[in-house]
């Protein structure tokens, strides 16, 4: 088995886990806590996100770099500096995480959460404890993303999967046997992500060679790697605008049991990131070796294949999720009315966060080329738009408002973007992407699971609504596998190995 295909294996079973997990776990969390509660874990995820700015571009480097040091190993003691200096500015820059929290947790709590039932003071002490509990997580994505460059992908996702059914499983026991609290939750949480952190840190350590000397802060390599990781952390804060306005602006202008809803929704359509993160973690390094060969064909190729794997494994989930949404909804949670205030927003924010989805591959390419211009005036440019538009639409519609305006944006990515990337690193090739890559995908999977969707109306046992719900989703992912020339050539290819071996 390749390199690339074991990764892809591994980082998809990581990412289902992670997707599985949090969602069975959100019910729960909303038994123990409340919905009112549960708003604050979203405010905190959001939070998280927003403090990820401080990142600089740094884990991106650290991939990257570790990846281009791989293709042709030379000098170890220059790629342990590396880290230990990349780790130095990590670790300063959490602990000024965990102490700017905790100061503004008064101000958090009494001026910008709209709590009603949950006192000031608990709501402060959960900032404080979720300012601890992000400090101690935020270095892990240092040292994940130097693994990830090192391809230790099946031991990464291994660890990942350790992590985070500790987390999940662990807290909820504690709430149901300890105390159903914010301040049990948010201790366990800090304590797994504290144990998660060092776990990975002294596994890329063990990863690097050894050279005998001790690793060294040095400033030179600050100088060498400063334009891509300035340019990285450009388009790290104004993709943070761009993905987390929405709720920014929702949880100071709607309820906290409003915000919960819109936080739902949002969670399980982002779930679609997940679902393509395994594949952009196995080919970024793949890109960034092709890439580094000027003119070389084998560049595109991996390419467009990437982007048919991507297409064929997220179009079929997000297209069921929007047209199945209330259906969907009800399965999973067994509430009336939480799919009644959920389903129109998720389906709206899983075509958009799908099309997002699709994205992932060009941008990459720009990443591994080296270029990071348009990827940064593209955010800049929407910026610019997306805040006026957001709070005319939320004042207008609430959270369908900001779903619509979320769909509206990546719509924009792939109408404008992707033939300006196209036109710059692979010129002529951006008709396949449309053409092949997505396009028939998504009209084939389309086809299907608007016509298949009959069969669901009249449908009530939850049990029959997801297994026709799942066959339908199968259906529409064989169907989209089809329709990709490179995915068809690879199925149709096993398909007749599978038929010659059994005769």
């Amino acid at each position: 088995m390749s390199l690339v295909r074991r990764n892809v294996i591994a980082n998809f079973a990581g990412r289902i886990w992670t997707a599985l997990v949090n969602l069975a776990f959100i019910p729960l969390y909303v038994q123990y806590l409340g919905m009112e509660a549960y708003g604050l874990i979203g405010f905190h995820a959001t939070m998280a996100a927003m403090f990820s700015l401080l990142d600089l571009g740094l884990s991106s480097t650290i991939n990257r770099e570790i990846a281009r040091w791989a293709a042709r190993p030379s000098d170890g003691q220059e790629v342990r500096n590396l880290v230990r200096t990349l780790e130095t500015i990590y670790w300063v820059a959490a602990l000024w995480i965990a102490v700017l929290v905790v100061a503004l947790a008064p101000l958090i709590a009494g001026r910008w959460v709209d709590a009603r039932d949950l006192p000031a003071d608990t709501v402060a002490h959960a900032v404080r404890m979720m300012g601890l509990s992000i400090a101690l997580q935020w270095p892990s994505a240092l040292y994940a993303g130097g693994i990830e460059g090192l391809q230790h992908q099946v031991f990464l996702n291994g660890v990942q999967i350790a992590g985070l059914t500790l987390r999940n499983g662990g807290v909820v026991l504690a709430l149901a046997w300890l105390s159903p609290t914010l301040t049990i939750f948010f201790g366990w949480t800090a304590a797994v992500n504290a144990l998660m952190t060092l776990v990975l840190r002294e596994s890329l350590w063990r990863m690097l060679p050894v050279t005998g000397r001790s690793a060294l802060f040095d400033r030179g390599v600050v100088r060498r790697v400063w334009r891509f990781a300035g340019g990285m952390s450009g388009i790290a804060i104004l993709s943070f605008i761009l993905m987390q306005m929405d709720r920014l602006v929702l949880s100071k202008m709607l309820s906290l049991e409003q915000f919960g809803y819109y936080t739902l929704a949002v969670t399980v359509a982002s779930t679609l990131l997940q679902v393509v993160r395994p594949f952009t973690s196995a080919f970024f390094p793949q890109l960034v070796q092709a890439a580094a060969v000027p003119g070389d064909r084998s560049l595109a190729l991996l390419y467009h294949r990437s982007c048919q794997v991507v297409s064929v494994a997220v179009v079929p989930v997000a297209i069921t999720l929007a047209v199945f949404s209330r259906e969907l909804l009800l399965v999973w949670t067994g509430e009336e009315r939480v799919a009644s205030q959920v389903a129109q927003p998720l389906a709206l924010l899983s075509v958009g966060y799908g099309l997002l989805a699709l994205m992932n591959m060009p941008y990459l390419l720009q990443l591994a080329s080296g270029w990071l211009q348009l990827a940064f005036w593209q955010n800049v440019l929407s910026v610019v738009v997306l805040l006026p538009l957001l709070l005319w639409a939320v004042r207008s519609y609430g959270a369908t408002g900001a779903a619509m305006v979320w769909l509206l944006l990546n719509i924009g990515y792939v109408l404008i973007a992707v033939p300006l990337m196209h036109r710059r690193l692979l010129p002529g090739e951006a008709g396949e992407w449309y053409l092949h890559d997505t396009g028939a995908p998504i009209c084939v999977a389309l086809l299907v699971v608007l016509g298949s969707s009959v069969s669901v109306h009249g449908q009530t046992a939850r049990s029959v609504l997801l297994l026709t719900i799942g066959g339908i989703w199968l259906i529409a992912t064989l169907a989209a596998g089809l329709a990709a020339p490179q995915m068809r050539a690879m199925l149709l290819g096993r398909a007749g190995r599978g038929a010659r071996a059994g005769l």
